[in-house]
This record gives structure tokens, C-alpha cells and sequence, in this order.
């Protein structure tokens, strides 16, 4: 099991480390996809980590630590805060064209 556990982490921590390389890219092109992709970027690694700290508790019995709730909760508060502006913000709009 923890094999197991320990395969998905490293894959997807390769595949969010994909996800920021081609961003970067997307960023420097003033690719239309970047927004989009940046967004569910930021959702996948809010839930990833929500699904990391549940299956630490499920799989090894380990408790929710103080630190678990910060991370967590600035996770979200980040989504709170770019999320709605990559959405919303004329900049945005007018910045990624191409």
C-alpha cells in the first residue's frame, strides 16, 4: 500500500511539474489557453493536496495537523483570490491573445 501511495504522489507531482513548465511557456507566448490552464492548475493542486492530507489520515492513521489546515486553507485562499481574476479582469483578457 504504501508503494502505492507513494507511485501516485510521484506521479502526480511529475504531472504538476509538467503543468508549470508549460505554463511558463503559455505565460511568455501570451497564449489564450494560459488563463484556463492556470485555473485548473490551481484547482488540482487545492484538491491534490485535500486528497494527500485524506489519504494520510485513511492509509497511515495520521492525524490532521495544524499545519495540514494552514496549507489547506491558503490553497483555497489563493483560489479565492486568482481564480476570479483570471476570469474577470480585462487585463487578462487583453494580455492573452495569441
Amino acid at each position: 500500500m504504501v508503494g502505492a501511495v507513494l507511485g501516485f504522489e510521484i506521479v502526480v507531482s511529475t504531472v504538476f511539474l509538467g503543468l508549470a513548465l508549460w505554463l511558463i511557456y503559455l505565460l511568455i507566448k501570451h497564449r489564450r489557453a494560459y488563463p484556463k490552464l492556470f485555473i485548473w492548475t490551481l484547482a488540482g493542486q487545492s484538491a491534490f493536496l485535500v486528497v494527500d492530507c485524506t489519504i494520510a489520515f485513511i492509509v497511515f492513521d495520521l492525524p490532521f495537523e495544524p499545519d495540514d489546515y494552514k496549507a489547506i486553507f491558503k490553497s483555497l485562499l489563493v483560489c479565492l483570490v486568482w481564480i476570479p481574476y483570471m476570469l474577470h479582469s480585462k487585463r487578462v483578457r487583453n494580455t492573452f491573445i495569441n
